[in-house]
């Protein structure tokens, strides 16, 4: 599934780099006013007899992250000034609070009537359940709102050859630097796992954080320990355990796992970094206390956001993580998910269903897909051409460049992994990263197979 993004990174990537200034419309020879027309007719629903009301959360309420969430309610808005008699009730939230909400009202039966949610593994639970609205009649109805995403964000949400959703907030992973600290510290690359050590080693000498780390948010740990994992070990081990045919408890995982632990005990990483949120982590790099901090490219509109002095985002980088000798894995692979995105209802029918469905097509079209793109963060999965002359982010060109020149791409471990597990992965990575743990290696990934065991068989 992954090496089908190749094209469209290589053709993003080229269009940036061209810096094209034409307008998309007038080269397709479309007026602007024949686009809101045609965006008006797409997205407009016969009128309901009665006002509908659809709920629709997601986890956008901090101020992070305010650019995809202006996105969502300008949608909702549009959609709405067509439809009058049909409401888009939103709720933002947390991630943390959206998670365990989700939870709650998956297991009761009462799922909102819009989700934003996590394909792959994470929604499996759900969609057997019958938690999500099978959208694969209406897709087979209009192929035309099919052919706007790439399949791979159609497949990860397909669940027993049935398509519930659409991931459309397409991200990497990788190592964010400050480029000041950078220089500061006389480094010019770091490309080598030896040349990763001496940096860390070279900020702790200067009294700056190597590595920020907010722990507190358990999940964060997934940005950074992961990566070694990888390195060390490849996809194919990971994907040998996830099939019963190995054990997280191998030698290959154990070394792994004393690397994280290598990197803690040589303080690496933020002091009491399990009482460090993940917000305070990336506000630490991008106010220059951190060289690195493992993360994701949705970062990038938290550093355009208001949250940070202007022109932070231009003081900050992007890299893969470091060849390690000897590593077993793709020396040059690098994270690339389209997990995270929407699905509907499986409780919804009537003119519920319909509303919301229409409302999925608004979301999903050309035009309101190119939009998102253009908040410069997710790395959004369409189909065919792309206009990227409104794309002036550096941060956000440089991810793009760093994604073009990986050798492999794969799901993020977790967004593989049953809710459950994925749980107990946090919880192992955390300890790993946490000098006081006291677990072994050993001890924390004989955990992770017992949550296996329960969870998968």
């Amino acid at each position: 599934m992954k090496k089908r993004i190749a094209t469209f990174l290589l053709a993003m990537l080229m269009v940036i780099s061209m810096g094209c200034a034409r307008n998309q419309a007038q080269d397709s020879g479309t007026t602007t006013q024949e686009t809101q027309e045609t965006q008006t007719s797409q997205s407009q629903v016969s009128e309901p007899e009665e006002e509908i009301v659809l709920t629709f959360r997601t986890n956008m309420g901090t101020d992070d992250i305010s650019s995809s969430r202006d996105w969502i309610t300008r949608v909702a808005s549009e959609f709405m000034a067509v439809n009058p008699n049909i409401k888009i009730e939103l709720d933002h939230v947390d991630t943390e609070s959206h998670r365990n909400k989700l939870k709650i009202e998956m297991a009761g039966g009462n799922p909102p009537d819009i989700i934003f949610t996590w394909g792959l593994d994470y929604s499996a639970p759900d969609a057997e359940a019958g938690m999500l609205l099978d959208l694969t009649p209406y897709l087979n109805a209009d192929p035309e709102m099919k052919n706007v995403l790439l399949d791979v964000a159609w497949e990860a949400f397909t669940y027993d050859g049935k398509i519930m959703g659409a991931g459309i907030h397409g991200f990497t992973e990788g190592l964010f630097y400050h480029k000041e600290v950078f220089a500061q510290l006389g480094l010019t690359k770091v490309e080598t796992y030896d040349e990763f050590l001496n940096a860390i080693e070279a900020a702790k000498n200067a009294g700056i954080t190597p590595i920020a780390a907010g722990l507190k948010d358990r999940w964060a740990a997934d940005f950074f320990a992961p990566m070694i994992f990888d390195r060390m070990c490849g996809y194919d081990m990971y994907q040998k355990i996830m099939n019963g045919e190995e054990k997280f408890l191998n030698d290959d995982y154990v070394l792994a796992a004393k690397m994280v632990q290598e990197l803690a005990a040589m303080d690496a990483f933020s002091q009491s970094a399990t009482g460090i949120s993940y917000a305070e982590a990336y506000t630490i790099l991008g106010t220059g206390q951190a060289l690195f901090m493992g993360d994701g490219s949705w970062s990038i509109q938290t550093y355009q956001s208001d949250a940070f002095e202007e022109g932070t985002a231009d003081k900050i980088g992007f890299i893969n993580f470091p060849a390690i000798p000897n590593g077993k894995g793709d020396q040059k692979s690098l994270i690339y998910g389209v997990a995270p995105g929407y699905a509907l209802s499986g409780k919804l029918s009537g003119s519920r269903e319909a509303a919301a469905v229409s409302f999925f097509k608004k979301m999903m079209s050309k035009e309101s897909m190119i939009s998102f793109l253009e908040i410069e963060s997710p790395i959004v999965p369409i189909a065919g051409e792309i206009d990227m002359s409104n794309i002036s982010s550096n941060l956000f060109k440089e991810v793009m460049v760093v994604l073009s020149e990986s050798t492999f791409q794969y799901d993020p471990y977790n967004d593989t992994m049953l809710p459950g597990l994925a749980e107990v992965w946090h919880d192992v990575h955390v300890e790993l990263m946490d000098k006081i743990s006291g677990s072994t290696a050993e001890e924390l990934l004989q955990r992770l197979d017992d949550a296996y065991n329960e969870f998968y068989q």
